[in-house]
């Protein structure tokens, strides 16, 4: 009897199990769609149609390079930017310490129109020429099913003039 009594309730557990993993199913399907359809899809550069300018531009007495930004999704792209400066150190946006590789975790709100955040260069001393290179790193937390996509010019190279820097190459 006490055997019939464990053979019930290992088949009441399973039931209820199969019957929880069916419901779980249904609902994790429109889940996973819904963040789908909600998901960000972020493309970054360092030019556009209009850019990257011929002169290396400048902002309060800072040269900078311009990181074209687009969310075309519907939720935030979460993505850490990488630039890499040679002869020149480097930083993403107006605050924190010039160097080689800076490195900042950055989310990008969606917006179909095109935004420009500023990578600040700091040519080194005596430099007639300088590259700046942006990359990307997987967040810690991604957005689910976000797509980032990292398009050229990704690679800026200028060389200086009497009056400041031109673009002498980009990749």
């Amino acid at each position: 009897m006490a055997r019939k009594k464990k053979q019930d309730l290992a088949i009441t557990i399973a039931i209820i199990g199969a019957i929880g993993a069916i419901i779980a199913g249904y609902y994790q399907g429109p889940l996973a769609d819904s963040q789908w359809k909600e998901r960000p899809i972020a493309d970054i550069s360092l030019g556009s149609k209009d850019l990257p300018n011929t002169v290396l531009q400048k902002q309060n007495d800072q040269y900078f390079v311009p990181i074209v930004l687009e969310n075309r999704g519907k939720s935030d792209a979460k993505t850490v930017l990488v630039a890499y400066g040679t002869s020149t150190k480097v930083r993403i946006g107006e605050y924190g310490d010039w160097t080689y590789q800076y490195t900042l975790p950055f989310i990008i709100k969606p917006d179909p129109s095109t935004k420009i955040y500023p990578l600040y260069v700091l040519p080194d001393e005596n430099t007639n020429s300088f590259t700046v290179t942006l990359s990307t790193q997987i967040a810690d937390q991604p957005t689910p099913f976000q797509e980032i996509n990292l398009f050229r010019p990704t690679s800026l190279t200028y060389e200086k003039t009497e009056d400041g820097y031109i673009l002498k190459n980009q990749q």
